[in-house]
């Protein structure tokens, strides 16, 4: 039932009235005095049951020594108390035997926390304390107060207590609900007899601590009246802890107590109740001067009581007229409230209902009477371990914040067990004094709405897993071309870390301007969005580009969805780089086998065309030398003969051409030197003449000086030299520079170009001019016999081109061309290494400074034709040489063993690289001597390998003097301490 405010007041000042009659004074005081005794008795008489870990033959029970009437020390500092008359009581029905310690209560705690004691009796559930100990069910409630000087006004409760110094106990669970509402001023103190004497001195004139033992030191030391106390601030209630995991101990305990007759506790709950509440001499002294004035008092509470009588009866029928009136307010307001089609309820400052209307009633399924008198908690709120104490949280809070909790939404429950959800208002009703008596909560069922919310959630949560697990880079996009939404791998997709990175940007943001088909990116990708948003769905290939620069291709579906706002438009975006390398290496593949069949093919031709044609040109020559013999000089037939045999001539020299091609097969291979055939070369009589008769022209050189040898035929490659300086020098017909260059090459993976060159060890030769380039349409034919596009006979046969590619592959070579229209061609010749020498002699005396004395050499290299050389070398120069084939092996055996020096690979795959491989090693041996071999250039994980303490860098392929002199500069060094890097 509602009422205002004024209704309430008027209530009040009756009841007033009526109370100052005093017969009402005594029956309210004989009522209080039961009550606060059945209170005490109640409070003294809980006790529940616990279960602990084994059966033991002792336990260590320990508690606070200061808590009486429960557990205290007496005058010759035994301890007593209803504590220790129970679990002596314990002791007998179990014939468990009980070693009970009392101590200061944080020193309790930390023994027990310690696992120096298997119970700790008297303890409050905290939510810190419920994360180390198992608690028994409640065997007492003890209510916690806040005890002020009768000299300090306005405290009601905790949020009373701004500006005030207070006293609490060092442990206290008080000392954690006053901090979780804001009080921070604590003095803590080591048990609360201290506080009671601190109280005493003036040193505190505020204190926070549980009722019985604040009653019983208050009386002891003559304070009680001097002192006192709000309403509860909570009621706590005693437990028996357990640490965690003692699983039967518990048990055991509490049936140890559930043996004990309930009328045993209650003679031991009698027999300590009087104490806290014992007369001294001094206040039965005051007892005897108020019975001998009692006569005197009854004389003049009558006549007091005959005066108010008189004045009551005036007052009641002036406020009778009020009466009636607020009387018919409240009847408007019950017919409203009955028949609102809200819940309407009422519950105390402790949750228990006061009111409940006929719609709650019918909602909810309970009668008034039903509910009435009982807590929320277990009736509309489902019950939880944390209900209780949140809802009592906020009936405090609702008074220091109304508008905090002016609505809230809640899950509730109906007397079927159906859970609803509830949007409430909640309005406090407060007395005069502003505390708050009742709280008014107005309720709506909003279940349905809470569903359809909790629907779309699920959906969504559904669309974000699906979303965020895509494969494919994920999108949101705007009709207008900004990202809204992206997905993780869409990050990877551009290269970014960050949402922010790609949301607000623009897919032509990550596009080059113009894409493969000519189109300008942001033009091509406005046509798409359009025709996406008029319902037609886009599938195309698109080229963008990371953050970091680095193009790649990708497949884009694009497709239009509806949203509540309007349309977005979902993008997925597939990487297909891969793909297309894949689909233009299989492309380049069968090109070189076509290319390699059609070569064959010709050299068949070309072979069987020879065989034939020298027969004929055999004839032509043969018989024009003999007519040139018969001929006078002075003929004039002589000179049309010449011709005819010089004609004949260039024919054989194009037939041999012809055999060269066809053979596939150089017969007679030597060992040699590539530079030396180039210098041959230069010094030849052809050469001599291409540079007199191209003077605008100018040749250069580049030759390595340690170029290591390979096996073939010195003429052969003489013949192809020339071809390739021939078809340079028509390439430049107004002049330019031909550079001829030689170099060393190790190749750790194959290199893709015209040819696919294998790894190994290579000499290299390239030839560049700076001529008119090759038309990329006919780069795929240049090695073709008799394809040309100069003027045949005149300028060129076409087979310059086709026996540089035959004599390539005779020396089991590759080929590479690499050529733009108006920017000149390089053409690069790749020849295996051979080890062979033309002689076996005794190391030279140049070869002795840098041979070895004996020591020892770890070779780490992945290769195991690299391993072998380098073995081979190093052996010959006199070291003791091990070989491995890993980073991790060679971390193995130096686990084992020591080596005067490693030389390392820098680049191994799979497992460790030559860097991480050196850190490992010089954690097992800092100072390590080592060197570094790679087939690439010198990198910045090179570098940071000699930081390390690595000595010189030497390029591949393994050559005898350079491998050799790196070692032994690197063995003669002194040792110096290196930094070896974290470890």
């Amino acid at each position: 039932m509602i009422r205002d405010i004024g209704f309430l007041n008027v209530r009040h000042s009756l009841q007033g009235i009526r109370v100052m009659h005093l017969w009402k004074r005594v029956c309210v005081g004989v009522l209080s005095f039961s009550a606060v005794t059945v209170f005490l008795y109640l409070l003294c008489s809980h006790a529940v049951t616990v279960a602990n870990a084994e059966r033991p033959k002792v336990i260590t029970v320990v508690a606070d020594d200061d808590y009486p009437p429960y557990t205290f020390r007496n005058s010759r500092g035994k301890l007593q108390g209803i504590l220790v008359d129970r679990w002596n009581l314990w002791e007998k029905e179990t014939g468990i035997q009980v070693h009970l310690l009392g101590m200061e209560w944080g020193k309790a705690l930390e023994f027990m926390r310690e696992g120096k004691a298997d119970v700790l009796d008297t303890a409050f559930i905290t939510e810190n304390r419920a994360k180390v100990f198992d608690f028994s069910k409640p065997y007492a409630t003890i209510p916690v107060k806040i005890f002020f000087h009768k000299d300090i006004g306005g405290i009601s409760g905790v949020d009373s207590l701004g500006g005030f110094t207070v006293g609490v106990k060092r442990g206290d669970a008080c000392i954690e609900y006053l901090k979780r509402h804001g009080v921070t001023t604590l003095k803590e103190y080591p048990n609360y007899e201290e506080i009671i004497k601190a109280a005493a001195a003036k040193k505190i004139r505020v204190f926070c601590m549980d009722a019985p033992p604040a009653l019983y030191y208050l009386n002891e030391m003559n304070l009680e009246t001097k002192y006192r106390s709000t309403r509860p601030l909570f009621s706590g209630q005693f437990h028996r802890a357990f640490l965690k995991g003692r699983r039967n101990l518990p048990g055991i305990v509490e049936e140890g107590f559930a043996k004990i007759p309930s009328q045993t506790y209650a003679e031991i709950d009698r027999k300590w109740m009087g104490s806290p509440l014992r007369l001294n001499p001094e206040r039965l002294q005051y007892l005897l001067y108020f019975a001998a004035g009692a006569p005197f008092l009854v004389m003049v509470l009558a006549l007091w009581v005959y005066t108010l009588r008189k004045n009551a009866s005036r007052q009641t029928s002036q406020l009778r007229i009020t009466v009636d009136a607020l009387i018919a307010s409240e009847k408007q307001y019950r017919e409203l409230v009955e028949n609102a089609n809200s819940i309407i309820l009422r519950m105390d400052n402790e949750g228990t209902v006061t009111y409940f209307n006929e719609f709650a009633q019918g909602f909810f399924g309970y009668t008034q009477n039903e509910i009435a008198g009982k807590s929320v908690v277990g009736i509309i709120v489902p019950p939880t371990e944390s209900t209780g104490r949140d809802l009592a949280f906020m009936i405090e809070d609702i008074a220091r914040n109304p508008d905090k909790y002016s609505s809230n939404i809640n899950e509730n429950m109906r007397r079927n067990g159906e859970r609803v959800w509830i949007a409430w208002t909640n309005t406090p009703i407060r007395y005069k004094d502003g505390q708050v008596v009742e709280v008014l909560c107005v309720g709506n069922d909003i279940t349905e709405r809470k569903r359809a919310e909790e629907g779309l959630r699920e959906a969504e949560k559904r669309y974000r897993t699906l979303f965020e697990g895509a494969n494919d880079a994920a999108f949101i996009i705007t009709p207008e071309g900004l990202f809204t939404e992206c997905n993780q791998t869409a990050l990877r997709f551009f290269g970014c870390e960050q949402v922010s990175d790609i949301c607000g940007h623009t897919p032509w943001d990550f596009s080059p301007e113009k894409q493969p088909d000519g189109k300008n990116s942001r033009e091509k990708a406005f046509e798409l969005l359009n025709a996406a948003v008029t319902g037609k769905s886009q599938r195309f290939y698109w080229q963008h580009v990371r953050k970091d620069g680095t193009p790649f291709d990708a497949e884009v579906s694009l497709n239009c969805v509806e949203v509540e706002n309007g349309i977005v438009l979902q993008v997925l975006a597939r990487d297909i780089t891969a793909i297309k390398q894949a689909e233009a290496e299989r492309k380049s593949l069968e090109e070189r086998l076509q290319r390699a069949e059609k070569m064959e093919a010709l050299g068949t031709l070309a072979g069987g065309v020879a065989h034939d044609l020298n027969n004929v040109l055999g004839i032509v020559v043969g018989y024009s030398e003999l007519l040139m013999l018969d001929l006078d000089e002075s003929s004039p037939t002589r000179p049309k003969v010449m011709r005819i045999l010089k004609g004949g001539q260039r024919a054989a020299a194009i037939v041999q051409d012809l055999l060269t091609l066809a053979r596939r097969g150089v017969s007679n291979r030597r060992v040699l030197n590539l530079n030396k055939t180039i210098l041959e070369c230069q010094n030849s009589p052809e050469f001599i003449a291409l540079s007199s008769n191209n003077p605008a022209i100018s040749i250069e050189t580049d030759l390595e000086t340690d170029l290591l040898n390979l096996s073939g035929s010195s003429v052969h490659l003489e013949k192809s030299f020339l071809n390739l300086v021939y078809n340079a020098a028509e390439a430049m017909p107004k002049g330019g520079v031909i550079k001829l260059r030689t170099r060393n090459q190790y190749l750790d993976k194959p290199v893709s170009g015209y040819d696919e060159v294998k790894e190994g060890d290579y000499v290299v030769f390239s030839i560049s001019d700076t001529g008119e380039g090759i038309p990329v349409e006919d780069l795929k034919r240049i090695f073709e016999p008799f394809y040309t596009k100069k003027a045949m006979g005149r300028s060129g046969t076409g087979l310059g081109l086709a026996v540089v590619w035959g004599t390539v592959k005779d020396h089991q070579g590759y080929i590479n061309v690499d050529s733009a229209e108006g920017k000149g061609t390089t053409f690069t010749l790749y020849f295996p290494v051979t080890r062979e020498e033309e002689d076996c002699e005794e190391i030279s005396p140049a070869v002795a400074q840098y041979a070895g004395k004996g020591e020892s050499i770890l070779v780490v290299d992945d290769v195991k034709e690299q391993l072998e050389l380098a073995c081979l070398m190093l052996k010959k120069l006199h070291y003791t040489v091990t070989g491995v084939r890993s980073g991790e092996e060679a971390v193995e055996h130096l686990r084992q063993n020591g080596v005067d020096l490693v030389v390392l690979d820098m680049i191994m795959d799979p497992g460790m690289d030559g860097l991480d491989t050196y850190t490992k090693i010089l954690e097992l041996h800092p100072g390590q001597k080592a060197i570094i071999v790679s087939g690439f250039s010198e990198t910045e994980r090179v570098t940071k390998a000699q930081a390390l303490g690595a000595g010189a860098y030497v390029k591949k392929p393994y050559i005898l003097e350079k491998l050799g002199t790196a070692i032994r500069k690197e063995l003669d060094k002194a040792i110096e301490p290196h930094s070896t890097g974290s470890r």
